[in-house]
């Protein structure tokens, strides 16, 4: 497991990604390292000993391990959850009373229940606590201990009234209620009540529903948005079920029109482990193509042409992730397919399929001597549309389109080609990849107040963006390829800003570049 080995050079870096691995290694075996725990069942990595050659320069080093007592798991509780129901916090927790205590599955538990944000408050962060855990033993039987995850009910109505500005969308306010922890069944005792039962958490509280309406006013885009989703709608507890009903409009101007867009999805969802769900469902959407400049491609101008902008079909999704935190992630991995089937059968002026795969994955390269982390982060993100039947060719407004602070950072936002020669627009295309590498390294965090956690509030970033797109399906043409290299600095609390400076070293002529790329707050 151990990084530093004979014949290498000894680093300190290496010899504390050393500890670390060590670390997980135990706690994955039932040997915890916690301050929850008595001095004698604790694991303990104390200082190595290093005993140095002068004449050979070299050191032997000595790791000294304090092993503990091995541990089980005698239950699993709960505390501080008094409003929301014992199932909704139950199916997130892959720990089971008398299994072998390991420290990694504990902590991925402790990651869910806080990524489901039922016991967060993002606007007050510096004195909610997050979701923590302790462990309390049993003093009859000193190898077993009880889990216990600690939470604090989080905001029970988040009613935001924001706004920003942004390099691809301009500027914008958001007006937004969202209920994550909302319970369709648990009714106020009267109308007069209202109010006040649901600001206690007495009402409309507690079963884990997501309810959601937002109105987004824009100068370049404005989108409308009421969404519900229920987790568990068969109550399997850990095998479930989800439904998900979304309903949206987006209006968008570009350069060279207006999209009228409109939107609904139905998707039924089932969880085959706590890391991967899939989902099934229909997309109906509605489109409307006005304002055409004069000099647009020819296939904008014919698929504004036609009466019926409309499509619809079967969805498939599939997501897989395990991440240490699903808020801000330092260590794991996330996957996610989408994919449809639009037209033939299922009706509409357009027959095509499409299908588009994002990973991303994480990893801390060292701890600093404050406890937080730089991070390698690697995102890839690819689609492919192709046209069936009576389509010969993807409409303009679904295909894929690369450049901006999003995907391709030092270019300007959809200004990447191949273009059209007579209009110069670009053309968008069928088949499309990009990606990023990042070194993220935390600048600035402050301590949450009752916690030892350290809360990044100031993040700089070096990055290396990637990306081709081409016309036609299943093709990839390395001579599009477009590439930049630069950095940013991003703020997180109390107003998120993100600064990005991109400076392309693979472009072409018409490409338009942009070094300086921002966003000011959001939804």
């Amino acid at each position: 497991e151990c990084e530093l080995l004979p014949g290498t050079v000894f680093q300190k870096g290496l010899q504390q990604k050393d500890a670390i691995k060590l670390r997980e290694l135990f706690g994955k075996r039932g040997y915890l390292s916690h301050p929850s725990l008595p001095r004698r069942a604790n694991w303990t990595l104390l200082e190595p000993v290093l005993t140095f050659d002068v004449e050979k320069h070299e050191v032997e080093v000595a790791y000294q391990i304090v092993q503990g007592r091995k541990l089980w798991i005698g239950e699993v509780l709960f505390a501080g959850s008094r409003h929301t129901r014992d199932r909704v916090l139950r199916r997130e927790v892959s720990v089971f009373p008398g299994e072998e205590a390991n420290l990694e599955e504990i902590r991925r538990s402790l990651a869910r229940i806080q990524g489901t944000r039922y016991f967060s408050d993002e606007m007050n962060r510096l004195e909610h606590r997050d979701p923590t855990y302790t462990f309390l033993t049993d003093s009859e039987d000193p190898s077993r201990v009880d889990v216990q995850f600690e939470v604090n009910e989080g905001r029970v109505v988040d009613f935001q009234v924001s706004g920003g500005i942004d390099s691809n969308d301009g500027a914008f306010g958001v007006v937004s209620v969202t209920m994550r922890n909302f319970d369709a069944t648990d009714r106020p005792s009267s109308f007069w009540r209202m109010f006040g039962e649901i600001y206690h958490k007495d009402a409309f509280h507690g079963a884990g529903q997501l309810v959601m309406l937002e109105v987004a006013p824009g100068t370049q885009v404005s989108r409308f948005r009421a969404r519900f989703r229920e987790p568990d709608i068969f109550r399997r507890h850990l095998d479930p079920i989800s439904l998900d009903v979304d309903l949206t409009k987006r209006l968008r101007i570009f350069d060279t029109h207006e999209e009228d867009r409109g939107e609904f999805r139905l998707r039924l969802g089932r969880s085959f482990s706590y890391d991967v769900s899939a989902a099934i469902g229909l997309r109906y959407t509605t489109l409307d193509l006005s304002d055409l400049d004069d000099s647009v491609p020819p296939g904008l101008t014919a698929q504004a042409a036609l009466e019926d902008h409309n499509f619809q079909g079967p969805t498939f999704d599939i997501t897989s992730r395990s991440l240490d935190n699903f808020l801000v992630p330092h260590r794991g991995y996330s996957l996610r397919l989408n994919s449809g089937v639009y037209g033939g059968v299922f009706g509409g002026e357009f027959d095509f399929w499409s299908a588009r795969l994002v990973g991303k994955w994480y990893h801390p390269a060292y701890e600093k001597s404050d406890g937080t982390e730089p991070v390698l982060f690697l995102k890839l993100d690819s689609g492919i549309s192709q046209p069936y039947g009576d389509t010969d060719e993807i409409p303009y407004s679904e295909r894929y389109f690369i450049g901006g602070t999003r995907s391709l950072r030092g270019f300007k936002f959809r200004e990447v080609g191949p273009f059209d020669p007579a209009s110069g627009e670009p053309l968008g295309g069928e088949t499309m990849v990009t990606g990023s590498f990042e070194f993220q390294y935390p600048l600035h965090s402050v301590v949450q107040p009752g916690t030892y956690k350290r809360l990044e509030s100031l993040r700089g970033t070096l990055f290396f963006d990637f990306g081709i797109l081409d016309e036609d399906a299943f093709a990839l043409d390395s001579d599009e390829l477009r590439a930049s290299v630069g950095f940013g600095v991003g703020l997180a609390w109390p107003i998120p800003i993100t600064l990005n400076f991109g400076f392309p070293v693979i472009e072409d002529k018409e490409d338009g570049t942009q070094v300086f790329s921002f966003s000011l707050g959001g939804a």
